[in-house]
């Protein structure tokens, strides 16, 4: 099993704050969150949350307020529990039209938002290990939660959860528990966007651009057949729901711009320096990688005709077989262009089916369906557990 080298960062405390901070924004009134309609003030405190049951007014409001000196007026609280009802499904009136209807009387200033975020911050810190313990067990979540301490990756981790404790789910915590950092990636950029809303979309291209798809150091030079493998196993795997998201908010594999390109939006949004990469550039290394180490041995001039989506990793055993071919032998498919495939696990078929394509395994009796698919002689390298 891979293992993810998590990146320190010195300055921990001030990086997720300004992260979290500069996405939010600050308002000294309160707003609709715009995404759930959750009644939101200062730099994105809820007033209302998930508890993973329920939508239910924060158990701490009153003492968050109270520190400060604040007290939740009566015709306030009234309407909070309106609103949970709402957002539960308890009421004819949606949690969006009491919100419209309703001008809250709370405010606070900045210091005092300042303070509600330190607050938040630190419950959202605890709420990644507990969420770990729920999906996985306490004595391995409090393993990940100590590797994560005071990393780039948890900057990414804190900013996810600040407003929804709930996105550590079932396939982060897997990702996390199996060092996958592709998988955990994935499960930042594109899973985590329930409500398909194009702001948090932004976001979510740079919580997971902080989390990074690549340990430190990691570049087209440096990368291994493992590494590039487990990028485009999640790319394999994935396929489908990345290029449908990224027609969505961000950038199409032809170049082409989603139907809003939010790539773009956070680059030009966030700090200065920020630079969120497309699909195609983020996984450059790996494409790189595979197509020297593969097509450039046996034809040079293949490996312009081979586009990044086309390069395909067989799974490993333990991670299911892939296309089935009807008689019991999982089969990789390529698809009607030139492509790459590469078997990471033997008792499999691959199927080039058109175009000029290239196939390894680690066999070297090999057949294909593709009409002048190229078959190598040569044995892959043997990939360890990703």
């Amino acid at each position: 099993m891979m293992t993810i080298n998590y990146r320190d960062i010195q300055n921990y405390e001030d990086e997720v704050r300004s992260v979290i901070t500069e996405g939010e924004g600050f308002e000294r009134t309160v707003y609709d969150d715009g995404v759930n309609h959750i009644p939101t003030i200062g730099y994105g405190y809820a007033l209302i949350i998930d508890n993973g049951d329920n939508w239910v007014v924060k158990s701490t409001l009153e003492d968050d307020l109270e520190s400060l000196g604040v007290t939740l007026s009566l015709g306030d609280q009234l309407i909070l529990d309106q609103i949970a009802s709402a957002l539960n499904g308890d009421t004819e009136t949606t949690a969006e039209e009491i919100m419209d209807d309703y001008e809250f009387d709370l405010t606070v200033d900045e210091d005092e938002a300042n303070s509600l975020f330190d607050a938040e911050r630190e419950r959202a810190e605890n709420a990644i290990e507990d969420q770990l313990a729920r999906h996985l067990n306490p004595e391995r979540a409090a393993e990940i939660f100590t590797n994560l301490s005071e990393t780039h990756e948890l900057v990414a981790l804190t900013s996810l959860v600040y407003t929804n404790y709930t996105l550590i789910g079932p396939g982060l915590s897997s990702a996390l528990d199996e060092g996958n950092r592709a998988e955990a990636w994935y499960e930042i950029r594109y899973a985590s966007n329930g409500g398909d809303d194009a702001g948090i979309a932004k976001r979510r291209y740079h919580e997971s651009h902080i989390f990074g798809l690549y340990d430190e150091g990691v570049d087209a030079e440096t990368i291994t057949n493992d590494q590039a493998r487990q990028v485009y196993r999640m790319f394999n795997r994935r396929r489908d729901d990345i290029l449908d998201y990224e027609s969505r908010y961000g950038v199409n594999p032809d170049g082409s711009n989603g139907n809003r390109n939010m790539i773009a939006e956070a680059n030009e949004d966030y700090s200065p320096g920020t630079d969120i990469p497309t699909l195609e550039e983020a996984l450059s290394p790996a494409t790189g990688y595979l197509m020297e180490e593969y097509v450039t041995s046996l034809d040079e001039s293949l490996t312009e005709t081979i586009d990044f989506q086309n390069i395909w990793v067989d799974r490993l055993d333990n991670e299911g077989d892939s296309q089935g071919s009807g008689d019991g032998v999982p089969t990789m498919s390529g698809c009607d262009e030139n492509d790459l495939l590469v078997r990471s696990n033997s008792g499999s078929d691959l199927k080039g089916v058109k175009g000029n394509d290239v196939l390894w395994g680690e066999e070297k009796k090999m057949a294909s369906q593709a009409g002048g698919a190229w078959m190598s002689l040569k044995e892959a390298p043997a990939p360890t557990a990703a």
